[in-house]
């Protein structure tokens, strides 16, 4: 995944003078937000049929009242039957371009208003990727 920031001033004083902002910052959000919850997960949108049978759910309107905000994206389950992979439960279709959309609106909530993301590109594969502009 890249995020690409901007801004029409640089920092002028404190730990942060010269940058837009610190990318430790921007790591530690990327992270928390996106990594920790959907690396090495199985990720099915709330629409997939085999979901209802693989996470017992009486219905899919249960499920989708677990998505407490309109800015939940996604809901992290770790019940059986797969209790060693946790599965991601979307709230659209996991395609490369929802998710870079979904992670760019996760992301957006924790970056200051005066800093612009331009784009959030995410790598289906080593020659694939998928870009959200807003």
């Amino acid at each position: 995944m890249e995020l690409c920031i901007s801004a029409n001033e640089l920092q002028e004083g404190g730990a942060e003078a010269g940058m837009i902002r610190d990318y430790g910052f921007l790591k530690d959000t990327m992270t928390r937000e996106i990594h920790d919850l959907c690396d090495h997960t199985l990720m099915l949108s709330v629409d997939d049929p085999v979901l209802l049978q693989m996470l017992d759910i009486r219905g899919r309107w249960e499920l989708r009242e677990t998505f407490p905000t309109s800015r939940s994206f996604f809901k992290v389950f770790t019940s059986p039957p797969l209790p060693e992979i946790p599965v991601v439960v979307c709230n659209f279709i996991p395609t490369a371009e929802n998710l870079a959309e979904a992670w760019y609106k996760r992301v957006r909530i924790w970056v200051p208003e005066a800093i612009s993301i331009p784009y959030l590109k995410v790598w289906e594969t080593p020659n694939c990727t998928a870009t959200f502009r807003p």
